[in-house]
């Protein structure tokens, strides 16, 4: 049996949660030292977008700490044969290596920490297929290589407000654990600049006649751009054939700083 665990930035809706069987382990967001915030838990996604609509202040975002994780992990560890946590790209978030840091806290080979090597979507969508790997297999070993086939499969398109304005490193205010900004993906990402009146042009120009996509399942998160992100969703349902579109609203455009509105959209390739 495994347990799948991701944090909450892969956003992923609370009923396809409890279906599939997904903890979520909680970032922290940050608009002062006084409200320090658990995502999920102490705070939803929509107060954290209404209080920066409001205020005009983007919070920090923090990864959950090695002790979040191990109290995580602790009541499945006992029961369950293996622990599986998928993390967005160690290259933009700590969650991947205090993830690392809260297994060795555990007997060896009970918990495996899993890069996606994704952002936010990409990394919703290898959960997805995860779950659906671990309802077909019956080897470990079998888990991983078709996690790995997926994962080398998974492609991303994000579309950023106002690039030029971005602050590539962020700030965090002095949280040792923060999340870097989804630019550090840039050569492996692709990135588009401005949510526009050519919105379908910029961000779905690659999917129009792909031989090789996939289209049962897409899916697209949002940060402050809902309307859009509904246009989009419209669009891929009666112009490109997909079968299914899930919509996520999250708080990953925070990690951009100070151009918080963004839409991205992840899929898979074909064999």
């Amino acid at each position: 049996m495994l347990h799948l665990f991701t944090d909450s930035l892969t956003t992923l809706p609370p009923g396809m949660i409890e279906q599939l069987n997904i903890g979520i382990a909680p970032v922290y967001v940050v608009f002062n030292n006084a409200q320090i915030y658990r995502h999920t838990v102490d705070i939803q996604t929509e107060d954290i977008l209404s209080l920066v609509m409001e205020t005009g202040k983007v919070p920090g975002i923090a990864a959950p700490a090695v002790e979040d994780f191990i109290q995580l992990f602790t009541p499945s560890v006992g029961g369950i044969d293996q622990v599986v946590y998928i993390s967005m790209s160690a290259e933009i978030s700590p969650s991947y290596r205090n993830a690392e840091a809260a297994a060795k806290h555990f007997p060896k080979g009970k918990v495996t920490v899993v890069d996606s090597g994704c952002f936010s979507s990409g990394t919703a969508m290898m959960m997805v297929q995860a779950a659906r790997i671990a309802k077909k297999v019956r080897t470990w070993a079998s888990f991983g290589q078709k996690l790995d086939e997926h994962r080398a499969a998974v492609r991303e398109e994000l579309i950023l407000d106002r690039m030029k304005k971005v602050n590539p490193t962020g700030n965090i205010y002095g949280l040792p654990n923060r999340i870097i900004s989804p630019l550090k993906l840039k050569p492996k990402l692709h990135i588009q600049n401005g949510i526009s009146s050519n919105l379908e042009d910029t961000l779905l120009g690659n999917l129009r006649h792909h031989p090789q996509i996939d289209r049962e399942f897409i899916v697209i998160s949002q940060t402050m751009a809902k309307e859009p992100a509904e246009y989009i969703k419209n669009i891929l349902y009666e112009s490109y054939g997909f079968k299914k579109v899930v919509l996520l609203s999250n708080i990953n455009g925070l990690l951009c700083r100070t151009t918080p509105r963004s839409i991205e959209l992840s899929y898979l390739l074909k064999k």
